[in-house]
């Protein structure tokens, strides 16, 4: 398992990812599909540094942010002070009631839970959305690969403005390679664990607890993951 202090200096590099065009569409799409109401409560579960969570509180009601890294918390708070946050481990029962959110939102978590606790996680899921409530979920696929996301970030950058792009790529090349040898390690650690989550048993998981699929698996961010959505 990865230290606090690594975690701590990969969400300080993390943020880099704003500037990357196929995380920003990532980003986007998982809104876009989430169709969100301005009385919707939501919950980002496994927010990270807060990035869904800042876009979402500018068109819902309330949005909690709900993490395991204080760090991460931390970076959100600076960001929005209108986002609820909460240090918590997701993999045990959630600090809320039941049905108390409208929409949840979800991005590259649930494959980085071990098997075992993925039932529980899901179920609490299920437990705290409210019936006929939406669940946007994205994972990244079996042996993603970083460097392909950067690669569709220049190929967009490159038919956008063409060879100014190299001038960008310049500007982005150190902290790109901190966050490359960072996904390396955790890629490494994940496969020691055996981590990763088809689409197939995300499917599984979620309709065995009830939920059905609105839409089974859009492939996104450079084709790296897929996007889920699901009704309660």
């Amino acid at each position: 398992m990865l230290s606090n202090s690594f975690w701590k200096k990969y969400f300080q590099v993390y943020d880099f990812l704003n500037s990357i065009i196929p995380y920003q569409m990532l980003l986007d799409r998982i809104v876009e599909k989430l169709e969100v109401k301005k009385s919707d409560v939501i919950l980002d579960l496994g927010s990270g540094t807060g990035n869904l969570a800042v876009k979402l509180i500018d068109i819902s009601k309330s949005v909690y942010a709900i993490d395991y890294s204080e760090q991460g918390l931390n970076m959100t708070r600076e960001k929005n002070d209108s986002i609820i946050t909460l240090h918590h481990d997701i993999t045990k029962i959630l600090p809320f009631g039941d049905v108390f959110f409208d929409k949840i939102v979800s991005n590259n978590v649930l494959y980085s839970i071990e098997p075992q606790f993925r039932k529980l996680v899901v179920s609490e899921i299920n437990r705290v959305l409210k019936p006929g409530g939406i669940l946007v979920i994205s994972n990244v696929v079996s042996g993603w690969s970083p460097a392909k996301i950067y690669l569709e970030h220049i190929k967009i950058l490159y038919k956008k403005i063409g060879f100014l792009c190299f001038y960008q790529i310049l500007k982005i090349i150190f902290p790109t390679i901190r966050l490359l040898v960072y996904n390396m390690i955790i890629k490494s650690a994940e496969k020691g664990r055996g981590l990763s989550i088809s689409e197939a048993e995300q499917v599984d998981l979620f309709v065995n607890a009830g939920f059905q699929v609105i839409n089974p698996g859009e492939h996104v961010y450079a084709n790296q993951a897929v996007l889920m959505v699901l009704k309660k």
